[in-house]
């Protein structure tokens, strides 16, 4: 490893360790879902006499629910969304929008139902023999359904160890720098325990890195990656999931309803304590504690509109980029990339990734989580996508080489080697009954 990079990770990661706290709780308020900043907001309320509440603020549990003047939908939205979501149902959601086939569904299904409270797998060699006994279908295939179910979020569910669901949140992290993944990656999979027990200088020695490079690394891992992704669930193993944004489809126009400023809490700041720190010239302790309160309140009401103004910006891009997938379906989604995305609104990776995190729209089909929206490319399509046009195809010419098949793709614009689709002809289960055929032949 190189000396760049020997010093670009020792300073990417202090650095960012060193942000001013009120920063740092932007970032921590960006990355929120809105039920647990609704729930932040509350302990905030309680904790600093300089907030007030106002507006059209919905307590977090159902049974303090209170209206004023909210239209038939908003309220009919409201108590929806605080239906509880198990972990089971909530993986199963998101498997359903995928559009697998039936097969793999069940098979997938049968892994999720199989996982711990924690979203873990307690022991994974006796669920694979189980599975592929019961659905006879090859090991390969077997652990290309679970790489599927280890993309659903949270991050880290269904990892069969804590270094892989650490691995897992490391490898859907988006960093500023990508070459930080590589060593992080090699930290958290070969060195936690050490790291536990704080032998830095041994990890660093062993991966060739300076010492505050790898206390650094420690740092990120905890303040960034969660060993429970799914303790939300836990407490009575349900969870609450409240939407970010609703997207309708009215007179065949999309409409784009923000819920947290719509339907959520309005903090702002309270005049009657103003007064009383202008009253309170002669009492210098009073002072002091006022002082303090105000300042914290303006700093979690300018991390609060940071976040609206973020999220704003995001789901109105998405909207533009993805509109057929919001009018269709996620089967019309197009690969979109958050690096492009942090291109075009001039944020940072990491923090596009913040933005996304833990974020939810409700669409006409459904509740999708942000991140859905941004897919990967694998030839132009999303993966599932590509994985149906390699299907057919093959489905199409079963007697044909991975070689023709290859020639095929790439005269219809797909540039594919021969190797990558023997790599999903297994992954699709689809056995090679090909037959030789003239070295002349260049297409099917």
């Amino acid at each position: 490893m190189n000396i760049n990079l020997k010093v670009n990770l020792a300073q990417k990661l202090t650095l960012s360790q060193s942000l001013h706290p009120s920063l740092l709780q932007k970032f921590k308020i960006l990355q929120y879902s809105y039920h647990d900043l609704q729930r932040s907001i509350e302990e905030s309320c309680q904790d600093n006499i300089m907030l007030d509440i106002t507006d059209n603020y919905i307590p977090i549990k159902s049974s303090q629910l209170s209206y004023s003047n909210h239209d038939e939908d908003v309220r009919s939205l409201a108590i929806s969304d605080l239906e509880p979501v198990s972990l089971e149902d909530y993986l199963l959601k998101q498997v359903k929008l995928i559009g697998l086939p039936l097969s793999d569904f069940r098979v997938i299904s049968f892994l999720i139902h199989s996982l711990d409270e924690r979203g873990y797998f307690t022991d994974f060699s006796a669920i694979e023999k189980k599975a592929l006994d019961r659905f006879s279908l090859s090991k390969r295939k077997l652990l290309s359904l679970l790489k599927i179910l280890q993309n659903l979020e949270p991050d880290g569910v269904g990892a069969r160890s804590l270094s892989e669901c650490l691995a897992l949140q490391v490898e859907h992290y988006n960093f500023e720098d990508p070459s930080l993944k590589k060593p992080i990656l090699a930290v958290v999979k070969h060195h936690l325990q050490a790291i536990s027990e704080k032998k830095f200088k041994s990890v660093a020695i062993s991966l060739s890195l300076p010492e505050n490079g790898i206390i650094a690394i420690a740092d990120f891992i905890k303040q960034n990656l969660d060993p429970s992704p799914c303790s939300k669930f836990i407490q009575s193993h349900t969870s609450y999931i409240r939407p970010s944004f609703k997207v309708e489809l009215s007179n065949n126009q999309l409409k784009l309803l923000n819920l947290e400023t719509s339907s959520g809490p309005t903090l702002s700041l309270s005049s009657r304590y103003q007064h009383l720190l202008n009253e309170a010239k002669g009492d210098a302790s009073a002072t002091v504690f006022l002082t303090q309160q105000l300042k914290k309140a303006k700093e979690l009401i300018s991390a609060i509109n940071h976040r609206e103004d973020h999220l704003n910006k995001l789901v109105k891009t998405l909207l533009s980029k993805q509109e057929a997938a919001f009018r269709h379906g996620l089967a019309y989604l197009t690969p979109l990339s958050q690096k492009s995305l942090s291109q075009e609104l001039s944020l940072s990776p990491s923090m596009i990734s913040r933005t996304l995190s833990q974020k939810y729209v409700e669409t006409p089909f459904g509740l999708l989580s942000l991140r859905q929206f941004c897919p990967r490319n694998y030839f132009g399509f999303t993966k599932e996508r590509f994985l149906q046009v390699i299907k057919h195809v093959l489905e199409e010419f079963p007697r044909a080489s991975d070689q023709q098949i290859s020639r095929t793709l790439i005269e219809r614009g797909i540039s594919i080697a021969r190797r990558t689709i023997a790599k999903y002809r297994h992954e699709l289960a689809i056995p090679a009954r090909f037959m030789a055929v003239p070295r002349s032949s260049s297409s099917l």
